[in-house]
């Protein structure tokens, strides 16, 4: 749930920086086929660059080389400060703002998904108590009164008893120009998109662009049909006033806010090819986004977001409240290995707070009888299921820190580190100063 919403996030930030690119390019480029690509490339592009740069995001954030689930280097620097007994405890997760925000979030895809199947519900209604004939290869429904304006969606298209045969024959050839061009398929993507999105604006915008392009493309087709510019702009306005129709359809009077921008492009002469130009100022915005997805801060919050857990629960299985509780717990079992009578301490993992293991380590090192001080740089391996499974240090040679260094490993486990939802192995490189 949290990690969906975390992509959400890194998608928005794409999707803001795409919109003042996608916009001009629709005011000034008349290549509506063209505008169409570009539209539906950019929310494929903002879906997919927050997947496929996750490594090289974590790597510029942490300096993490992430490998599939297996393995994760980090190097964490050294802690000084003390670190009281609280620290040792894991930290659990609450209903603070990530979790209210997350159920904010699928509540609003609950109720925007509600809303789009109660859309599509009404439109095949309307099909069903409609008259319906044959139109060149598509189902033209008429329906009684002027209940809404003419619009389509598939094959379908819908006009009213009242346009007759020869009166609307630009609405027709309006409807058809959409239903040739499967402009319902850009819809409802379009659709998905802002239900997967949908506290951006921007998203919503972007879907207003996307309409308003298909019916600058349907537009155009009346007018390369032979229409009368004069007339068929007249009949834009009459048609604007009043009717409405199904969301999810193309509709003759779609875009009111916009009315104005559509009447006069249709008397627009076709724009320089030049325009198509502006396509390429998404390159910078997007490098813009990659730049600013891949901060510490930002890579700190989406990590944060996607790793959150309601409390009771990791990785899908109800945690028991005794391994929460500070001090020694009995560390689970895991395959054959039974830890019954082995007592550790359940710290939280380094990538999260290195505090805990380096003042740690530091304590048990500090209380060998070692010589003078020394920094030692302990290299720590910790497997899918929160234990130690290998420690080394640079000064091996010295059997009163190897000894330390074992007793340590004994003695402690961590929380679970997640990717994705599943656990993965993670290793550590901490240089821990031994002050005598």
């Amino acid at each position: 749930m949290s990690a969906l919403f975390s992509f959400s996030l890194a998608v928005s930030l794409f999707v803001a920086l795409l919109f003042p690119v996608l916009y001009q390019l629709i005011v000034r480029s008349t290549w509506f086929r063209f505008n169409r690509l570009v539209l539906a490339g950019s929310m494929v592009l903002c879906l997919v660059l927050p997947l496929t740069d996750i490594p090289a995001l974590m790597s510029a954030a942490y300096g993490v080389t992430l490998s599939g689930l297996e393995s994760v280097d980090a190097v964490m620097d050294s802690v000084s400060a003390p670190v009281s007994s609280e620290s040792e405890t894991v930290p659990q997760a609450g209903f603070g703002w990530i979790a209210l925000a997350v159920l904010i979030y699928w509540a609003g895809i609950a109720v925007l998904l509600c809303r789009e199947v109660w859309s599509y519900v009404r439109l095949f209604r309307l099909v069903s108590r409609s008259r319906k004939t044959a139109c060149r290869g598509y189902v033209l429904c008429r329906l009684s009164g002027g209940e809404m304006s003419p619009c389509c969606w598939g094959r379908y298209i819908f006009l009213t008893e009242s346009d007759d045969d020869n009166s609307p024959n630009s609405i027709l050839i309006h409807e058809l120009a959409h239903t040739k061009r499967m402009h319902w398929v850009d819809v409802l993507f379009a659709d998905l998109f802002c239900i997967f999105l949908w506290y951006n604006p921007f998203a919503w915008m972007t879907r207003g662009l996307v309409k308003l392009n298909h019916e600058f493309e349907a537009d155009e087709a009346v007018i390369e049909s032979g229409a009368d510019v004069y007339d068929y702009q007249h009949l834009l306005v009459t048609k604007a006033i009043g009717s409405r129709a199904p969301s999810v359809s193309n509709s003759f009077t779609a875009g009111k806010r916009r009315f104005r921008r559509r009447v006069l492009t249709v008397s627009r002469k076709r724009s320089s090819r030049k325009t198509m130009l502006l396509a390429a100022c998404a390159i910078p915005a997007l490098a813009i986004g990659l730049l600013l997805s891949s901060t510490p801060l930002s890579a700190r919050v989406l990590a944060d977001i996607s790793g959150f857990e309601f409390p009771g629960h990791r990785n899908g299985d109800v945690v028991e409240a005794s391994q929460t509780v500070a001090g020694t717990e009995k560390a689970p079992e895991t395959g054959d290995e039974k830890t019954d009578s082995v007592k550790v301490m359940i710290l939280p993992q380094p990538y999260h707070d290195q505090k805990p293991l380096a003042e740690l380590l530091r304590t048990t090192l500090e209380s060998s009888p070692s010589g003078e001080a020394v920094k030692v740089n302990i290299q720590v391996v910790i497997g899918e299921d929160g234990k130690i499974r290998e420690v080394t240090t640079d000064h091996d040679d010295d059997s009163s820190v190897k000894t330390a260094v074992d007793k340590l490993v004994n003695s402690v486990m961590f929380e679970k580190m997640l990717q994705d939802g599943k656990p993965i192995r993670m290793s550590y490189n901490i240089p821990v100063e031994i002050r005598k």
